[in-house]
């Protein structure tokens, strides 16, 4: 073999030993390597993604909780409101029906006195007109009232006022049904003369007249200054304040 051939063996073995330690170190390397890349970078790379990952989750997660609770707090406002209108709206009937018996018994309790033709029947078309719209209004308050209200002192009352309205109501419809001037006159005669009515029909009519006092009074203990109506406003009121003040402290916390 010519030296020259060595040569260029020679020559081939140390070139391919060099592009195997080349290769060698080439690969390690690649291995190694992310998509993200290396070093600081490759850490600030990831950390960014990720915090932009979970920030994003976290911020859905806080307005989905805000949007329930501000569902909660609106549905709590509406309650609140209808409440105040519920007690309005029970406070202003009441009064109405019972203002309107309360006409009707003062027209028979002063009979004596001359009242104007207009004017009584003005009274009673305002009982009848009060009193259709009470049948009504008091089942659909009274069902209204207790669903809304947890106080059993709430409902206790109204009960009361309810039944009130119906005991006076009654009485004032048999007034007028069985008393006119005429026999209104008779029964002051012989109130006036001290003489006993034996008249089994007239006597029962006079006592109905002089029960007009007593059913007064029935009517103060629901609309007077310390009646059941204002008790009832009262205990309404409490509770709804009660509700604002549970409110406050949640939002608070």
């Amino acid at each position: 073999m010519k030296s020259r051939e060595i040569k260029e063996i020679k020559k081939q073995i140390i070139s391919e030993i060099l592009k195997g330690e080349i290769i060698g170190e080439i690969k390690p390397k690649e291995n190694k390597k992310s998509f993200l890349g290396e070093g600081t970078l490759g850490r600030f790379i990831a950390g960014f993604i990720l915090t932009g990952v979970i920030g994003t989750w976290l911020s859905s997660c806080w307005q989905s909780k805000q949007w329930a609770e501000q569902q909660v707090y609106t549905k709590n406002q509406k309650k609140i409101e209808r409440n105040y209108e519920l007690t309005d709206e029970i406070t202003v009937e009441t009064a109405k029906t019972f203002t309107a018996v309360e006409d009707i018994l003062q027209l028979f309790q002063n009979a004596s006195k001359q009242h104007k033709l207009e004017e009584e029947k003005e009274r009673r078309k305002f009982w009848r007109k009060t009193s259709r719209e009470w049948r009504v209004n008091s089942k659909k308050l009274f069902s209204e009232i207790t669903a809304n209200f947890k106080d059993p002192n709430i409902c206790k009352l109204l009960t009361e006022i309810i039944d009130d309205r119906r005991y006076v109501g009654n009485y004032t419809l048999r007034l007028m049904n069985n008393l006119d001037e005429k026999t209104l006159a008779i029964i002051k005669k012989y109130k006036k003369e001290n003489k006993e009515i034996k008249n089994k029909n007239l006597k029962e009519k006079s006592e109905l007249y002089y029960q007009i006092k007593k059913y007064t009074d029935e009517t103060e203990k629901v609309t007077g200054e310390n009646g059941k109506l204002r008790k009832l406003a009262k205990l309404m009121n409490d509770e709804i304040e009660n509700i604002k003040e549970t409110e406050k402290a949640y939002w608070f916390f």
